[in-house]
């Protein structure tokens, strides 16, 4: 997988794809496998923003039959499975545990109940991969959850898919997409669309590495760029509907230096009250067992501002610590415990009767012809990583339309994703650690620094690098891509200082 910006100038594609977390990945895959030419450009590094900062869990739908969403639920069951044939050593199935109270929705015989009809509705799309939903007693409960208090009946059991390297995930979803002919590249910003009249023909990009900029070429471009999706429509439209694209809120997950579980992620219930301006529902937060660590999450907060400017803040972790311990006492977690933090915005939509904002349901694909009066352009809005290749097959559906080509179905359900094995969670001598650099900056465009601690390595995740490691890194990079002593230094400057700022200290 080489950065070729000459490949980019050469040709003009039948679909260029705008930004390259999971939408914009498994959009570049789906058109490639359907025989369409594809360029693919990423601002930052791929997965940057919203796909690196997740829980790492593919859903299977359980939670939608509290809103008898059966659409919903059959979707993503479906779509668990397929995540889990398509990297089965990077996706493995997770069990999940949650305290049941009383009598009524919330006990042991509801849950029975609801497990069984899962069970009924999803017994096809499981494919066999993950076990049966159900109930556990008490006993069996209490131990899995010391916290869960004295009203405790039992527990609700079942299987999602737990990541064990979403960047992984990433970069075997784009390798699957270049070995179709997709020519991609990361650090390359999208400026301004390429115009005649009202139709779009591509975009000006510039090269953030270099400064280079130069046009590509399209005859379809599809906006895929997440929380910025709306960024460079603002940037090159006269004017364009809003109407279609959602609100963002605060998405933030924990990663805590120590195992809190066993092998199970364990559900713990809020003692406080719901927030009066975001709908969080019953408060469930997960510990999720994550290798020597444990995430934790999801808080989800209200968004104003500047997209491009998003970071998490200080008083956000301790409030989310607060709450934490709040509904597990027995935890105590400080901010000493927290290695990482993945912050990143998700759509939301905003509920006009209550005022609140909410968690946004479904994905949307708009065709600003039809929205705008715009041609040659469609923008994509994902909402959850588990339904990333279903949207993109039926944004590619409607782009094979815009394009006039004939109907063909999608086969990235039944394609696997090129294998890759996770990567080690630390790298014990210089060797492994230079085998490592050479395969990330030759294969997989690792261009900066932060690229290789943050999304070729496990090592910036979990507070894993060793004293003198990323010096030790920063320097095998700059040999291999020919930086000068002055960018050696501004990359180790970058990384430890958000390495620092992560775990919330000042940086050396």
């Amino acid at each position: 997988m080489k950065r070729d910006l000459d490949g980019l100038v050469d040709d003009v594609f039948d679909v260029l794809v705008i930004g390259g977390g999971i939408y914009g990945a498994s959009v570049a895959r789906d058109a490639a496998l359907r025989g369409l030419s594809v360029a693919l450009v990423e601002r930052d590094d791929f997965g940057a923003l919203t796909s690196h900062n997740s829980l790492k869990l593919i859903h299977g739908g359980i939670r939608y039959l509290q809103q008898a969403d059966i659409g919903r639920l059959l979707a993503s069951s479906r779509e668990r499975s397929f995540w889990l044939r398509a990297a089965p050593t990077l996706i493995t199935p997770l069990r999940f545990v949650i305290p049941l109270y009383g009598y009524a929705a919330r006990g042991p015989e509801a849950f029975r109940i609801a497990a069984l009809t899962y069970n009924m509705l999803t017994r096809g799309s499981r494919q066999g991969l993950v076990p049966a939903a159900g109930v556990i007693d008490t006993i069996e409960a209490r131990a899995l959850l010391p916290d869960a208090g004295p009203r405790l009946r039992g527990g609700g059991v079942w299987h999602d898919g737990q990541m064990r390297d979403a960047n992984r995930v990433e970069l075997a979803c784009l390798m699957g997409a270049v070995e179709r002919g997709a020519r991609i590249a990361n650090h390359l910003e999208a400026m301004d669309f390429l115009m005649t009249g009202d139709r779009v023909e591509g975009a000006v990009v510039e090269d953030r590495l270099s400064g280079r900029s130069f046009s590509v070429h399209a005859r379809l471009t599809v906006n895929c760029a997440g929380p910025l999706v709306t960024d460079l429509l603002g940037r090159s439209l006269r004017k364009f509907s809003l109407q279609p694209f959602p609100k963002l809120q605060r998405a933030m997950n924990l990663v805590i230096g120590r195992r809190l579980t066993g092998n199970a992620a364990i559900g713990v219930v809020s003692r406080r009250k719901a927030d009066s301006v975001v709908d969080r529902g019953g408060r469930m937060f997960f510990l999720t067992p994550w290798g020597e660590t444990t995430v934790v999450g999801t808080e989800h907060l209200p968004f104003t501002g500047d997209p491009s400017d998003f970071d998490f803040r200080e008083d956000e972790i301790a409030a989310f610590l607060d709450e934490i311990n709040g509904a597990a006492p027995g935890l105590g977690l400080s901010r000493e415990d927290v290695r990482y933090c993945y912050a990143g915005l998700t759509p939301a939509t905003l509920d006009d009767d209550s005022g609140k904002v909410r968690q946004a349901k479904r994905g949307n694909i708009i065709d600003h012809r039809a929205s705008d009066g715009v041609d040659g352009l469609m923008s994509v809005v994902g909402v959850k990583y588990t339904t990333a290749r279903l949207i993109a097959e039926r944004a590619v559906h409607q782009a094979m339309a815009k394009l006039d080509r004939p109907a063909v179905a999608s086969t990235t359900g039944n394609v696997p994703f090129p294998a890759l094995d996770p990567l080690p969670e630390r790298y014990e001598n210089r060797a492994s650690l230079r085998a490592r650099v050479d395969t990330a900056v030759d294969e997989e465009m690792a261009m900066r620094l932060g690229d290789l601690v943050f999304r070729r390595s496990r090592l910036g995740e979990g507070g894993r690098i060793a004293d003198g490691q990323i010096e030790a890194i920063a320097a095998l990079m700059a040999d291999r891509l020919g930086w000068n002593e002055a960018k050696r230094i501004e990359e180790i400057d970058a990384v430890a200082g958000r390495l620092a700022r992560h775990e919330g200290r000042e940086p050396d």
